[in-house]
């Protein structure tokens, strides 16, 4: 329905958005999928145009933009080209905290630790202050990033206190708090305090899942987490 749209009106941008997801996963599975799916057809570079041009769409440019930046993360492995959207949708958007928790993720795919450290303690201030748009769960929202931030530089005490103080705020039942289970694990890893490691995992593994922690969580039972390791690998990648 979407291609017999662009043949009625070929300028009807939003349209590129299902037909650009669509052509660029399929493109990332693997032969065998597609064969027991009967699937045929798609392509990276042809699925990466079609979403740039769905960029150009009224009522999908900005969902097309963020779909870019989670696939310039995780499949092209290429965090300045995200960086670069997330900038200008910051540019049309200042104050969103949706944008801001995304550019703060993107400042740790690009390693800038102390960009990190600096742009999460502004979205904690502006959490605890109430600014417009940002909601309770934005704080310990702000405090994860912080922990991101001195995990990063190498600060592991620093990043466990932020962990633990993030943890605190967050409703139980939260999935949130599986995700920060498993950091507060790899920074006792980290510091030498294996027990205590495990003991987090295990509790990782027992909060309701978020997105790969649990497959994590049971990886790390086995082998310590350790410096320069992934601290949450997607799930298109391959552990040993």
């Amino acid at each position: 329905n979407a291609r017999r749209a662009l043949k009625l009106d070929p300028e009807l941008y939003d349209a590129y958005l299902g037909i650009g997801a669509f052509d660029y996963y399929l493109a990332t599975l693997s032969r065998f999928v597609r064969a027991l799916s009967f699937t045929r057809g798609g392509g990276r570079d042809k699925g990466l145009a079609e979403l740039q041009l769905a960029t150009r769409g009224r009522f999908s440019g900005v969902a097309a933009q963020l779909l870019l930046v989670g696939i310039q993360w995780t499949f092209e492995k290429h965090p300045q080209e995200a960086w670069k959207i997330l900038e200008e949708l910051h540019q049309r958007y200042p104050g969103s905290p949706l944008i801001d928790s995304m550019r703060l993720i993107g400042l740790f795919q690009l390693k800038d630790a102390p960009g990190l450290t600096r742009e999460a303690r502004s979205f904690l201030d502006r959490a605890e202050h109430g600014a417009p748009f940002f909601r309770p769960i934005d704080r310990p929202a702000g405090r994860y990033f912080l922990g991101r931030g001195e995990q990063l530089s190498g600060q592991y005490e620093l990043a466990l206190a932020e962990y633990e103080a993030a943890l605190n705020e967050v409703p139980a039942q939260h999935r949130w708090r599986s995700m920060l289970h498993l950091f507060i694990g790899e920074c006792r890893d980290l510091l030498g305090q294996r027990e205590a490691a495990l003991a987090s995992y295990r509790q990782a593994l027992e909060d309701p899942p978020l997105w790969g922690v649990p497959r994590y969580a049971k990886y790390l039972l086995k082998r310590p987490f350790q410096p320069g390791d992934n601290p949450l690998p997607s799930r298109n990648d391959d552990l040993p």
